[in-house]
């Protein structure tokens, strides 16, 4: 017993130090003002309570599992959506987990979970179809993720209209209808929120070959991204990245192209 309390009292104040060493980087990286560095360093054990509490926890508390962008933590959300599935198979549960299957690229296990759906009592879930649509579209099925859509339009649902728009136009891009795709790209664009819009339209015109647009478009999301509050950041970081490719990229294709 006593050999383990003072095991238990020897891991403490390592794990203080890497607390604290933790709350200075986290700092240093997200550029804080200057006194919580002091803060941290002259008063460690008060100063890293007191950032974790003021400056880590606020962005925690309104961010999900799923949106924060590192492996483990997605993981942690597919597994959490699994158990809720496994406990109550209920139509919502699987569109739910079908969603997150989706959003990692695990199309076949997404179209698995909710095929069965589409011929059942909810069939017309606005909810159900377009995540029906969106697995159809990654699957290779642009014919019929339209048909969905279709569907919706025809139902007059209201539900994630801006999104409707954005999946139509990539589909539709897809087919080779650019002209058309491009004003679904465009109205998806106004006011859709996050930067998933501007990367797509980005995206699209750079392979139009319109690389000045292209360029233009992508570096207002990322001055925008810069300026904005750490949440969105935390949100956004994997469409900020995606947008700098973009950018990267057309300015390397407008290169090749004057030479």
């Amino acid at each position: 017993m006593g050999i383990l309390c003072s095991f238990i009292f020897m891991l403490v104040p390592l794990a203080l130090v890497a607390i604290q060493i933790g709350c200075v980087i986290h700092a240093v990286v997200k550029r804080k003002e200057s006194v919580w560095i002091y803060a941290l360093i002259f008063a460690p054990f008060v100063g890293a309570v007191v950032y974790i509490v003021t400056q880590i926890l606020p962005t925690l508390r309104h961010t999900s599992l799923g949106q924060i962008q590192l492996p483990m933590f997605q993981k942690m959300k597919v597994k959490e959506l699994e158990a809720k599935f496994q406990e109550c198979d209920t139509v919502d549960n699987r569109v739910e987990l079908a969603e997150i299957y989706a959003k990692f690229n695990r199309d076949d296990e997404a179209l698995a979970m909710i095929k069965d759906c589409m011929t059942g009592p909810c069939k017309d879930s606005p909810d159900l179809i377009f995540t029906f649509a969106v697995v159809q579209f990654q699957n290779g099925n642009a014919a019929e993720a339209l048909v969905q859509l279709d569907k919706l339009d025809a139902m007059a649902a209201k539900n994630k209209r801006k999104d409707r728009q954005l999946l139509r136009a990539r589909i539709l891009d897809s087919m080779g209808k650019y002209d058309e795709a491009e004003e679904k790209f465009k109205d998806a664009f106004k006011g859709f929120d996050g930067e998933e819009a501007r990367y797509w339209l980005a995206d699209f015109l750079m392979r139009r070959r319109r690389y000045d647009e292209a360029i233009a478009l992508a570096e207002l999301g990322i001055a925008y991204y810069k300026k904005s509050e750490s949440l969105y950041k935390r949100v956004e970081a994997y469409w900020y990245s995606a947008l700098k490719m973009v950018a990267n990229a057309s300015r390397k294709q407008r290169a090749m192209k004057t030479h």
